[in-house]
């Protein structure tokens, strides 16, 4: 962990690139940095996670049925993110192979005592 922090202190960043850059740091590691507790920056955590299995046909389609197809998943990545950020979740990963479409989404980045009642809320509601 020392040696973690270490090297945070010696990134230099120039100031008109920080404000691009932090957009791609996750909210809690942002309020350890900007609070000078850089010596967490390595930790543990527990993690609820949730896997979602989206019901899309995975055979290939002809051309008009593909843009079909592409909507459908466009609605349900939406809808899954709505509830997955109103209980203050993230999406690790959407794959898309030959066994499907399947998402997964975690609680615990941001901690919260109840991030396995938010995973459970959060599959209720994605199935709804």
């Amino acid at each position: 962990l020392h040696c973690a922090s270490e090297l945070v202190r010696r990134v230099t960043v120039r100031r008109p690139m920080e404000p691009f850059l932090r957009q791609f740091i996750n909210p809690f590691s942002l309020m350890q940095i900007d609070s000078g507790h850089l010596t967490e920056v390595a930790e543990l955590r527990r993690m609820s996670v949730v896997f979602v299995n989206l019901d899309l046909p995975s055979v290939p389609l002809e051309q008009g049925r593909q843009k079909a197809r592409t909507i459908s998943l466009q609605k349900c990545m939406l809808a899954i993110q709505t509830v997955v950020c109103k209980l203050e979740g993230g999406i690790a990963n959407c794959l898309v192979d030959e066994k499907g479409t399947s998402v997964i989404v975690t609680f615990g980045t941001i901690q919260h005592e109840d991030d396995p009642l938010r995973g459970i809320r959060a599959a209720s509601e994605i199935c709804m």
